[in-house]
């Protein structure tokens, strides 16, 4: 082969070896283009779930202050702490929104460990494992070092193999329940709706309490209190949770709840304290995005039961 042929292959290698450094670049850029899309999809429907958030925060506030025609020619339908998810717009996203009065859950310092039992219960957990968990939560909020009958203080968590024993103060957070010796995710993404550290009362005194709430009382024979909430004024810690509902045609009926079940993206759940005059203000308590997608059943959110 003489030097113009040895060039020629020179050449066509190079072409060949540039060729495929320029489809690498080429799929690499696709693919970071493709993740900055992402992101920025990702960060849009979060700030206008926030957006829903504060309208919502904006309602209650102006219920709060007696503002009802204000809110009325806002949303042509009046809002409660019930727990029922409403439709908004917020510029091209349809947002669902429910606000839920902390009182229709069951706290976790307060509750007797006879309804903590029966929540378990209620939510397909065995008769003795439901037994053992509501004397572990017991042991964990209270003060002593003196286990219940079938409960856990130190020495059983370090029997477990846990370098922790139990707290022996009040819950900070339901999360917190993931600590309890013998709790696994499975339980407590089962129970978590149902239960509040903000309530601070022993019975549940909302009517909004959800199914499995009232399940759980109704066994041990006791009923939601007749001090029920019939509007946000006497509401002072709520839980606010927003997301953008996932794009299909989405039905309403007159009060402005949705119909129907429908999956969510994008949400942030909040737990406020309101306050009254003269400040009209208020504290958020938790605020946390929703890691995963949402079912909304019967109304209300559910976001332990949806698999991607």
């Amino acid at each position: 082969m003489g030097q113009k042929g040895t060039a020629l292959v020179i050449v066509l290698w190079v072409v060949a070896l540039l060729s495929m450094v320029s489809l690498g670049f080429s799929k690499s850029m696709s693919l970071e283009s493709r993740s900055t899309g992402n992101l920025l999809a990702a960060a849009r429907d979060q700030y206008h779930a926030e957006a829903g958030l504060n309208q919502a925060l904006l309602v209650l506030l102006q219920m709060r202050q007696g503002q009802m025609r204000q809110v009325q020619a806002q949303h042509q339908f009046p809002w409660h702490a019930d727990g029922q998810v409403r439709q908004m717009q917020y510029k091209d996203s349809q947002l669902s929104v429910s606000v839920l009065d902390e009182r229709a859950r069951i706290d976790l310092n307060y509750a007797p460990v006879v309804l903590l039992q029966s929540l378990l219960v209620n939510a397909g957990v065995s008769e003795a494992k439901s037994t053992e968990l509501a004397h572990a939560i017991a042991d964990w909020r209270d003060s002593d070092h003196v286990a219940h009958a079938q409960g856990a203080e130190d020495d059983a968590y370090a029997a477990s193999g846990l370098d922790y024993g139990a707290k022996d103060a009040p819950f900070q957070s339901v999360a917190e329940l993931l600590l309890v010796r013998g709790m696994t995710t499975q339980v407590y993404h089962s129970v978590q709706d149902s239960l509040t550290v903000y309530s601070g009362q022993s019975m549940v005194s909302s009517q909004y309490a959800s199914e499995q709430v009232r399940r759980a009382m109704h066994s041990v024979g006791l009923s939601v209190s007749q001090a029920a909430v019939k509007s946000l004024t006497a509401t002072n810690v709520v839980s606010i949770t927003s997301a953008l509902t996932q794009p299909h045609a989405v039905e309403q009926s007159r009060n402005g709840s949705s119909t129907g079940t429908m999956v969510t993206r994008g949400g942030i759940k909040a737990v406020v304290r309101l306050h009254g005059a003269p400040q009209w203000s208020y504290s958020v308590l938790e605020w946390q995005p929703l890691a995963k997608p949402c079912l909304i059943i019967a109304n209300r959110f559910n976001c332990n039961e949806y698999e991607s």
